[in-house]
């Protein structure tokens, strides 16, 4: 197969399947023949409608995880099992490189090893071209916050992992360049030697957000017309033990008795238990398929005038974006490196506020006016320079 416009997309999140149709669809527009691999259930249910639309030359899903949440713990039976699937899925997908012969190939992540499969094979294999587009708060941080002991990562590299180490995002020697939106605020190294390529300042492009609602089979979903005036983006600091439950019960008592209560709206975190939030009575939450949906979209078609998160990229691409406002929390129990980044690079900015405690955050709640929702990015417009940096960085022009 002729290698010169063959590219290949790979996405493991709801996030990630937004990003690879942003950058498939300004690839496809420009005449590149683009090939898509879906990882894991989060994405099962859109193989088919992708597989329909005609888009993509190829569309392949492969599976390792049997929960969104990798959460197999110390059950060996299903590791070894597991590890079994990894073997076969990567003679899978080294035949099908050779087979397409990919100029290009395009991940969002690295420490999935289905991914991590893909950069080391795309580089030694078929000697691709490699690019990794930004996934979420991952390019603010170093990925040696997150590693395994000497002794698993012998067994690891052992047994033929490629993220034996067990590295958090970017770590890989086998991406070429990367694509982000901030550059001046990714960590050195995520940027290490590679070739930095700048998404577009300014919303993102409404084809792209069609065409995810259609993939998606969420059109007539997003299109809510009763849409939230503020949101909360919930993350699961108890379940990952960093925060205490009373910490918690006390930021959502914030909420629940702000002068804006009625107008939150609160969309739970995929590895959340949703418990939580059953003795809420004036803030509403998100439900049913459109949990499923990244904040960058119900944001794009909602358009909240207020958008909160203890730490979240979509907020801050939100805000910047758009030009709206939000907040930013810097709590005792968060992460030290979190709060320093927060201090550091927001704690002056024009959109986002900052808070250090809920109380500060109760002070702004009920003490700010919330804009019009009419006056909310109706100035705005989708750059035009969309399609000329996607293909610069994934063709090195």
């Amino acid at each position: 197969m002729n290698k010169e416009n063959n590219i290949l997309i790979a996405a493991q999140t709801p996030y990630q399947f937004f990003s690879a149709i942003l950058i498939g669809k300004k690839l496809i527009d420009t005449g590149a023949k683009v090939s898509l691999i879906l990882v894991d259930p989060a994405l099962e249910r859109f193989y088919s409608s992708c597989l329909e639309s005609n888009l993509f030359e190829s569309v392949k899903y492969f599976q390792i995880n049997n929960k969104e949440v990798n959460a197999d713990g110390n059950n060996l039976s299903n590791k070894l099992k597991n590890f079994i699937k990894l073997r076969s899925i990567k003679k899978v997908i080294n035949k099908f490189l050779i087979d397409s012969n990919f100029k290009s190939i395009v991940v969002f992540s690295d420490n999935h090893e289905i991914m991590a499969h893909l950069l080391y094979a795309g580089k030694k294999i078929i000697n691709a071209r490699t690019l990794m587009a930004e996934e979420g708060t991952a390019v603010f941080f170093s990925y040696k916050r997150s590693s395994l002991d000497t002794f698993k990562s012998a067994i690891r590299r052992f047994l033929g992992f490629s993220n034996y180490r067990g590295y958090s995002i970017g770590w890989s020697p086998y991406i070429d360049s990367i694509i982000v939106s901030l550059p001046e605020l990714v960590h050195e190294d995520y940027k290490q030697d590679r070739n930095i390529y700048t998404y577009p300042d300014g919303i993102y492009p409404q084809d792209v957000i069609n065409l995810f609602g259609r993939l998606s089979e969420l059109g007539n979903d997003l299109l809510n017309k009763d849409s939230p005036e503020i949101f909360y983006l919930g993350q699961p600091w108890v379940e990952s033990g960093l925060w205490n439950k009373e910490t918690e019960q006390n930021l959502l008592s914030c909420f629940e008795n702000s002068r804006y209560a009625d107008k939150i709206c609160i969309k739970p975190h995929p590895f959340e238990n949703s418990k939580k939030y059953s003795g809420l009575k004036r803030v509403s939450l998100i439900n049913g398929v459109l949990n499923e949906v990244p904040a960058e979209i119900l944001f794009f078609n909602m358009k909240p005038q207020l958008v909160i998160s203890v730490f979240s990229s979509a907020v801050i691409n939100y805000c910047l974006r758009y030009k709206q406002k939000g907040i930013l929390m810097v709590f005792k129990d968060s992460p030290v490196d979190l709060n320093d980044f927060i201090i550091k690079n927001f704690q002056n900015n024009k959109y986002i506020t900052v808070v250090y405690s809920i109380d500060e955050l109760n002070d702004v709640l009920n003490n700010s006016e919330i804009p019009e929702k009419s006056r909310v990015s109706q100035s705005l417009q989708a750059s035009r320079d969309w399609e000329g940096t996607i293909n610069s960085a994934v063709f090195n022009l």
